[in-house]
């Protein structure tokens, strides 16, 4: 009991934090792609991430299922 009380203080006490508003840069390629850019300045380091609009959720009616059937013969 004395733990749920001092981690409800522990919560209740904590301040709030908003989000803060971040400047990305939206970038279409001539293949379709979009980008999306962070610049922060007197970082050096890159950071790289890939997210492909693929799998069941985009498979035409008729055809459901090749998807997973395609995860499996190349796993």
């Amino acid at each position: 009991m004395r733990n749920c009380i001092c981690a409800l203080a522990v919560v209740l006490a904590a301040p709030s934090v908003e989000a803060q508003e971040v400047p990305v840069e939206e970038v279409t390629l001539a293949n379709g792609m979009t980008v999306l850019l962070l610049p922060r300045p007197g970082d050096p380091n890159v950071a790289a991430g890939w997210i492909a609009k693929v799998g069941s959720v985009y498979e035409r009616p008729g055809i459901t299922g090749v998807a997973h059937l395609f995860e499996h013969m190349m796993f």
